[in-house]
């Protein structure tokens, strides 16, 4: 399936982070091949000293431009994982991409699900998709980081390879932990901080100790999955 190309993904990561020598993991060059290859010539290799000091609507605007080919960046196996332990009746998920994932979660269908991205033109690209679709989930402008719900909305919420992007991730976390009442559920990469990377991710994480203790709510589990950190935590 085209999805599993995020488990490609994550092998050809693993080699470039865990067996180059950093002097060549870090060469300029190296990268801008890389990524022409894996993401095109749009693909702005200084993202990560820009994105912090972008506006709102300039933020949003670089990821418009990126909307993923590839129906998700979650494996079959993460999408039965977030399916089997999200709480119901009511999920919210943050960072849709193209509504693949909010879709599998409508069909199973004891759950009411809610669905954002940070533009309208990523929104309307979703609600095209799912056009005519039973069940499909209700879609949203939102920003993780400033969600425009009341307090405790949610049973479940979740986020899939979202966190990694976010400018200010406590602030998310706080907004994840204010909208939802029983369980939040987040993927995040497994992986090293480098300054070139073949993605616009802001936050790192090598090993789960470092997301747990970022987060820092008790009552948690994590574990790997496909290269990919699954986390749940029940509030």
């Amino acid at each position: 399936m085209a999805w599993q190309s995020h488990r490609l993904g994550n092998r050809v990561r693993y080699l470039l982070d865990d067996w180059l020598p950093p002097v060549i993991r870090e060469f300029r060059p190296l990268t801008q091949v890389l990524t022409r290859l894996w993401n095109g010539r749009n693909f702005d290799i200084d993202f990560k000293r820009k994105a912090f000091n972008m506006s709102d609507e300039e933020f949003a605007a670089a990821y418009a431009k990126r909307t993923p080919e590839r129906p998700t960046d979650v494996t079959d196996k993460q999408i039965e994982w977030i399916i089997r332990n999200t709480l119901g009746p009511t999920a919210l998920e943050v960072g849709c991409g193209n509504g693949f994932l909010a879709e599998q979660l409508a069909e199973r269908g004891d759950l009411k699900v809610t669905a954002t991205e940070l533009s309208e033109s990523s929104i309307e690209g979703v609600r095209r998709r799912l056009e005519g679709k039973k069940n499909a989930p209700e879609l949203r402008i939102a920003n993780v980081e400033k969600l425009a719900f009341p307090d405790k909305s949610f049973d479940s919420s979740l986020t899939a390879h979202t966190l990694e992007h976010v400018r200010r991730f406590d602030r998310a976390i706080a907004e994840l932990v204010r909208v939802t009442r029983k369980r939040i559920l987040i993927i995040v990469p497994k992986q090293r901080y480098y300054r070139y990377t073949v993605d616009y991710h802001l936050h790192f994480f090598p090993e789960p100790e470092q997301l747990v203790l970022r987060i820092g709510l008790p009552n948690y589990h994590c574990e790997t999955i496909d290269g990919d950190l699954c986390y749940y935590v029940d509030l």
